[in-house]
C-alpha cells in the first residue's frame, strides 16, 4: 500500500515539476526570440552610409555585422532555441534571402494563453509554439514587437496559464 501511495506522490509532483518546467521554456522563448528580433531590427534600420536598409542573410550578421569594416554588434550571442531538443530556429526569411524572423518549429501546445506584452497579443490564438513568429512588419514601419528599450515579454509579463522559412545556421 506504502508502495502505491509513494508512487501516486511521485507521480503528481513530477507532472507539477515537468509543467513548471515548460513555463520556464516559455518565458526564455519570448525572451530570446525578443532579443533576436530586436537585433534584426537594428540590423535592418542600420544600414552603414547610403546603403537600402536589408535583412542579415545569416544569424551569424548580427554577432559581427560584415557590412562596417570594424565590429558592429546587433546581438552578443546566438541564444538556442528552448523549446526544440537541438536549440534550432525556423527561420523567417524575404524574397531575397535575409532573415526577417524566427519561430520554434515546435507542435506543442503552449500553457500561456494570455496576458501578453504590447506587439504579441497573436500569441493568445496559437495553437502550438510554431505559431509565435518573431517578425518584423517593417511595411507598417514598425516591429511587431513595440517593446520599450530594457524590457522583455518575459519580464513584462508573468505566466499565466490558459514568406519563407529555413532553419537557422
Amino acid at each position: 500500500m506504502f508502495v502505491v501511495i509513494m508512487g501516486i506522490a511521485l507521480s503528481t509532483a513530477g507532472g507539477f515539476w515537468s509543467t513548471v518546467a515548460k513555463r520556464e521554456r516559455e518565458q526564455e522563448l519570448l525572451f530570446r526570440g525578443d532579443q533576436i528580433l530586436r537585433a534584426i531590427d537594428s540590423y535592418y534600420r542600420q544600414a552603414p552610409g547610403n546603403r537600402a536598409p536589408e535583412y542579415p542573410k545569416s544569424m551569424k550578421d548580427l554577432l559581427k555585422d560584415p557590412r562596417y569594416p570594424s565590429i558592429r554588434r546587433h546581438l552578443r550571442r546566438l541564444f538556442p532555441n528552448p523549446i526544440s531538443r537541438e536549440g534550432n530556429w525556423e527561420l523567417i526569411v524575404d524574397n531575397r534571402g535575409g532573415i526577417k524572423g524566427v519561430f520554434a518549429n515546435s507542435p506543442e501546445q503552449p500553457i500561456k494563453k494570455g496576458r501578453f506584452p504590447a506587439g504579441y497579443e497573436k500569441f493568445e490564438t496559437a495553437a502550438a509554439y510554431s505559431d509565435w513568429k518573431f517578425t518584423l512588419d517593417l511595411k507598417q514601419g514598425q516591429s511587431s514587437t513595440p517593446l520599450p528599450p530594457g524590457t522583455s515579454p518575459a519580464a513584462a509579463s508573468p505566466a499565466s496559464s490558459g514568406a519563407g522559412e529555413g532553419k537557422m545556421e
